[in-house]
């Protein structure tokens, strides 16, 4: 099966590993899922490079902003974008 993402990691020498729950189909049928899968993913550390959709991506982040009362403005996800999250103790502490 094509795997759009696998050029990329294979040139990076990174291993890709799905996570069908953060889709827009799966997020729709359970938000707190995708919501924790990302937290998830932060608490192990290192530098991951997490991709979803726009109908996702904001309400990943304005969840854990709201965990750790950060404020952020209108969460932009248009479609080819980046977002550089920032996490210190497991705990969302900027959003670019």
């Amino acid at each position: 099966m094509w795997q759009p993402w696998a050029g990329l990691a294979g040139d990076l020498g990174r291993t890709v590993i799905p996570s069908p729950l953060l889709t827009e189909e799966a997020y729709a049928k359970d938000p707190e899922a995708a919501n924790l899968r990302l937290a998830e993913i932060a608490a192990e550390g290192g530098v991951p490079a997490v991709c979803s959709q726009g109908g996702v991506i904001p309400h990943v982040i304005s969840a854990l902003a709201g965990e750790t009362s950060l404020e952020l403005p209108e969460l932009p996800a248009k479609k080819g974008s980046v977002w550089v999250l920032s996490f210190v103790h497991e705990g969302l502490v900027d959003a670019d």
